[in-house]
């Protein structure tokens, strides 16, 4: 039994797509480090979480101790640390698929085009 692909699309729609999804992840690793940063500030501040009986309980589970993933390691921190790092890995994710699809199109592209000249270079018969 034989197994192929069949894309129902052009090659350089796909890459299109990939390098959007490309642009995507750096655009949103950008903003996740701005707001990042501007979330820390806040946090810093004492009239962000002003204590009652509210803040006390969400405060309690924000600052929990957690294992997340950062890149390949798992590391422990506070549940908003891993909120944000996972938010700016999950960016980066986004980007590395990009480049992921748009190398599979190109290896793809090419061995298409050698199996096309294989077929087409085969005696007749």
């Amino acid at each position: 039994m034989s197994n192929y692909v069949e894309i129902g699309t052009s090659f350089a729609d796909i890459i299109s797509i990939a390098n959007r999804l490309r642009q995507q992840g750096a655009g949103l690793e950008s903003a996740v480090s701005d707001v990042s940063t501007d979330i820390e500030h806040q946090e810093g501040r004492g009239e962000t979480f002003p204590p009652d009986r509210f803040t006390n309980e969400f405060l309690r589970n924000y600052h929990a101790s957690v294992e997340y993933s950062q890149g390949e390691d798992v590391v422990s921190g506070t549940t908003n640390v891993a909120i944000r790092a996972t938010a700016a890995d999950m960016a980066r994710k986004l980007g590395e698929v990009g480049d992921w699809v748009g190398q599979a199109m190109f290896t793809y592209a090419a061995q298409n085009e050698g199996n096309a000249s294989d077929i087409a270079s085969a005696p007749n018969g």
